[in-house]
């Protein structure tokens, strides 16, 4: 448990120097990459100490960028780690708790309408073979596809808290 406190502190440490923007990138140290460890942030969202357990939350919650939907590490270590903080103890933990789900919410609200529009601007602009708009076109393509998939993931996570909220 011990580690996974250490990577939380590390991870949170690395996004605020602006070096990890997003938990499914890879690490650079030393010149050498690094995939994050997915257990052992498993390990810190279950971890005994509420402080440990939101830091990690907090980590798939809020991102530099909040534009960026969350991508699929995010919302399965906010579906494992959401069950076991509902029923936290302290009234602080949880008044926190609630303020990173709104966050996490907020993010995605944001990145779903950031999506509508760029899907406008390339509905808008698709016709046009040639210029910079056609260039900026081909290359966000596959972004918008990756974007979209993510936006479906969000979705699904977004009934399953809300029959998680209906159920407890």
């Amino acid at each position: 448990q011990a580690r996974a406190a250490a990577l939380v502190v590390a991870l949170k440490v690395a996004r605020s120097v602006g070096l990890l923007n997003t938990l499914e990138a890879t690490l650079m140290v030393g010149g050498e990459a690094f995939a994050l460890p997915e257990a052992l942030l498993h390990a810190a969202v279950m971890h005994t100490e509420d402080a440990v357990r939101l830091d990690a939350l907090e980590l798939c919650c809020v991102c530099p960028r909040k534009a960026q939907l969350p991508g699929p590490l995010e919302v399965a270590v906010l579906k494992l780690a959401l069950p076991v903080c509902m029923r936290m103890t302290h009234v602080g933990s949880r008044n926190k708790l609630r303020s990173l789900v709104a966050k996490f919410l907020t993010r995605v609200n944001i990145g779903a309408s950031r999506l509508q529009r760029d899907r406008f601007m390339q509905d808008k602009h698709g016709g046009e073979r040639t210029g910079r708009v056609y260039e900026a076109l081909q290359d966000t393509t596959e972004d918008l596809s990756a974007a979209e998939a993510s936006l479906k993931l969000c979705e699904d996570f977004v009934h399953w808290l809300l029959r998680l909220l209906l159920a407890s």
